[in-house]
This record gives structure tokens, sequence and C-alpha cells, in this order.
């Protein structure tokens, strides 16, 4: 992984043009609340700032790029005593490859900063691959964009075999 990617060898795409997944309310709130705005008011403060980390959400892409730049702007990045920046801020890639989801690499901030900068490889060929980015658990994301080199593809990505949905529901052990 390389901090500050160098822009000039990437083009840079942002999530809004590929698939979006794990936030029901994303066209009503237009951000990453993961509950409608309307009720996540009549919560305590705690648990307001608590939904508006975009844990269990992702994008997911194709891609044929051998090297993949991400670019993200926070409203507010957790900096905590207890865990390192990869859990409070980190978005983690995961590549389909022999038929499962693997990880591939994670982005992480640096200390300090409101705002991630890396590229790191992600293939050896020219193929296309599906893609998984899942958002950062503790920290509130503005915007972000994913970089792909210069005259590769990028894509939404495939469309699941299995559409159904699962809620979870529970304490800070299931979050």
């Amino acid at each position: 992984i390389i901090y500050s990617a160098k822009k000039e060898n990437y083009e840079f795409h942002n999530y809004r043009e590929l698939t979006l997944e794990g936030l029901p309310f994303y066209e009503e709130n237009q951000n990453f609340t993961r509950l409608p705005i309307p009720l996540v008011e009549t919560f305590s403060e705690n648990m307001q700032e608590i939904c508006k980390a975009g844990t269990g959400s992702c994008v997911r892409f194709r891609t044929n790029t051998r090297n993949m730049a991400l670019y993200c702007e926070y409203d507010w990045k957790r900096e905590s005593d207890s865990m390192s920046q990869l859990l409070d801020a980190g978005f983690d890639l995961y590549k389909f490859e022999g038929g499962q989801y693997r990880i591939v690499n994670n982005f992480r901030p640096t200390i300090g900063e409101t705002y991630l900068d890396m590229e790191t490889q992600v293939s050896s060929d020219d193929e296309m691959y599906d893609y998984m980015l899942y958002l950062p658990l503790c920290s509130w994301v503005r915007d972000f964009s994913i970089g792909i080199e210069k005259g590769c593809r990028i894509e939404e990505g495939t469309e699941r075999k299995n559409k159904k949905k699962i809620l979870f529901y529970g304490s800070s052990v299931t979050y």
C-alpha cells in the first residue's frame, strides 16, 4: 500500500456510479445514515452518532485494473485508544476469485487526517474481477471515489444470484 496515490495515474469514479448495498435508506437520506433521518433524530445523541457510520454497507463493482486507489473525505473520523485506524476508519477490499470473495487489502487513513488517500495492487493480470469495498465501521464518510488505472474499465458489480435480504438485530457484539 502506498499513501498519497499518484493521482495522475488514475481515473477516479465516485461510488454513486457503482452498486451501493446495505443502506436501504440511502435514496431518502442522501448519505450513509443507516436508518431514516426523521427516526434517527428521535434517538439519543450517542445512538444518532452510531447510525451515521456505514457499518455493513459496501460498494460492488467490476474492473480490470491492476492497481487501485481510494480517496475518501470524512465528516468525522474516529481515533480511539483501543482500536487501530484500520478498524476505526478503514475500508476493506474483497475480490471475487476462485468462486468466493477474498480479502485483497485494506485502505486505512493516517491518524490526524480527515481524509484517506491510498493506492494498492489488486491484480496481477488484466482480467475483469468483481470487488466489494466495505465502508468503515466507526467513522462517518462524506464522499469517496475509487481510482482505476487510466485505460481500464469499471462498471457496476455483477448482479447477485441470491437477492434475499437479511436483517440483524442485537447488541454491540452483533454490530
